[in-house]
């Protein structure tokens, strides 16, 4: 990515009068080319980095963030979508106007503080025009937010969506050890070869996931310490492995979907940020799962898909071979990546979960973190 002297070299003195005066600062220069040299220096320090981002309002946080979850950069297309556009003027207009002052978009407000540069990059699909952060400034934002995020314990502030309704949680399905029960059935049926088996994949995988399995098979001297633990420190065993697992793929695993092709996906930074997610809802308390989903749609809408990609990813409806490529599939396949990670939290004994009615599917779900020996806290 350029630099944020190469990005701030194509702008005329008054936008670098604009980006200087929201950093605070006055230019001593008069040309645009020192200016552009004197300012560079300026934003180039953690102190009014931290400064900046400090005032910066909860909306243009959340894009800067986004941006520096993707590596710096973003395809401009995925980037607007969520967080506007930027209004096109001349200089005269822009003065005039001064839309620095009433930006109209989060996308805007990093724009004028050169926090956010547009430019055309070489992509798979060709040349692509890319939301991206200047290099070096990345470089302290990153640190920057890192730094944060280690203080707030990876926690985001503002849960996403509501409390549930009465009707969502009026059939409550409580959070159980089974688990363990169907571990060990599964283990004594392949230690017997049983090769009638109905095989769960979800189960094989986490199996595999807490090497009780390698490549299908039973491990000897693993299995027989994981059925010797007790209950609780045994399916401790299993959510420790899936937390921390970078093979156990919940989108591969996700029912009604096939995925086919070469393309990579990153499970456990996909995990990581949903753990983030839930953890910011209210212990004890029964939240509605279509509005956490609906809200993550809103402001995180690209959580498993960095680049903002929906084409390349082949994914095809099981049913009927209808592949899902693009952002008009996102419930089908984004949406329900949510809604089957609540589901193996509550698999594996970490959620209670509720739903209208008997057999209908789940519309709720509660954490009672403080009544249980596990937490939600990624162990990386």
């Amino acid at each position: 990515m350029p630099n944020l002297l190469d990005s701030l070299q194509k702008k005329d003195m008054g936008h670098l009068r604009i980006v200087a005066g929201l950093w605070g600062l006055e230019l001593d220069s008069t040309e645009a080319d020192s200016a552009a040299e004197e300012l560079s220096a300026s934003l180039l320090d953690f102190e009014a980095v931290r400064e900046t981002m400090e005032i910066l309002s909860a909306d243009a946080r959340a894009a800067l963030l986004s941006l520096v979850a993707a590596g710096g950069k973003m395809e401009w297309v995925s980037f607007a979508r969520k967080f506007g556009e930027i209004r096109e003027m001349g200089e005269a207009k822009r003065d005039r106007e001064r839309p620095h002052l009433k930006p109209i978009s989060p996308a805007e407000n990093l724009f004028y503080r050169a926090l956010l540069a547009k430019a055309f990059f070489n992509a798979d699909k060709g040349a692509q025009e890319f939301a991206y952060i200047p290099e070096d400034l990345f470089e302290i934002i990153d640190e920057e937010m890192k730094e944060a995020m280690v203080e707030t314990g990876r926690k985001v502030v503002e849960p996403l969506g509501r409390l549930a309704t009465p009707v969502e949680k009026a059939f409550e399905i409580p959070a159980s050890d089974h688990i363990l029960d169907d571990a060990t059935t599964y283990l004594a049926a392949l230690r017997l070869g049983k090769t009638d088996w109905k095989f769960d994949p979800q189960l094989t995988a986490l199996l595999t996931t807490a090497e009780l399995l390698k490549k299908g098979a039973p491990q000897a001297e693993k299995i027989k310490s994981f059925l010797e633990a007790s209950r609780i420190d045994a399916l401790k065993t299993l959510v420790d492995a899936w937390q921390v697992s970078q093979t156990f793929d919940e989108l591969r695993l996700l029912p009604g979907i096939l995925c086919e092709g070469e393309w990579k996906n990153q499970p456990l930074v996909t995990r990581e940020f949903l753990f983030d997610l839930v953890n910011s809802v209210p212990q004890n308390k029964w939240w509605s799962i279509p509005a956490f989903v609906r809200n993550i749609k809103e402001k995180f809408p690209d959580y498993q898909r960095p680049a903002g990609d929906y084409d390349s990813w082949f994914i095809k409806r099981e049913s009927d071979g209808q592949f899902l490529r693009g952002f008009a599939y996102w419930d089908q396949v984004d949406g329900a990546l949510i809604k089957y990670f609540i589901q193996t939290l509550h698999w594996l004994g970490m959620a209670d979960l509720a739903s209208p009615e008997a057999g209908k599917e789940a519309t709720a779900f509660r954490i009672e973190v403080e009544s249980q020996s596990l937490d939600l806290r990624p162990r990386l």
